[in-house]
């Protein structure tokens, strides 16, 4: 898959994946936001997701915070929220960093 920037999208996927397959644009569109909707509600209702060999997302709570406008020097409260975070699995890492050094 040839990808010019650094970010990547659905349709990105659904047009490397048409390429390879030759399926409908619209049934691969489907399922990858069926998977992604999967992802979504697992992290609502278990906070982690630990997708083999890829790596594990997980749901982080904030606390609320005092912050400062940089600009300005105005102080400022942060609401509580959600994140998530990511950490690549050891064998992806180690599949990134041998391809690398070839």
């Amino acid at each position: 898959m040839k990808n010019n920037s650094r970010n990547i999208t659905k349709k990105n996927i659904s047009k490397a994946i048409y390429s390879k397959f030759g399926t409908s644009e619209k049934t691969i569109s489907l399922f990858i936001d069926n998977i992604f909707d999967i992802f979504k509600e697992i992290l609502k209702k278990e906070k982690k997701l630990n997708i083999k060999n890829i790596g594990t997302f997980k749901v982080l709570n904030k606390s609320k915070r005092v912050g400062r406008n940089p600009k300005t020097g105005e102080y400022h409260l942060i609401s509580a929220r959600k994140s998530i975070s990511f950490k690549v699995s050891e064998s992806l890492k180690s599949k990134i960093n041998n391809d690398y050094n070839d």
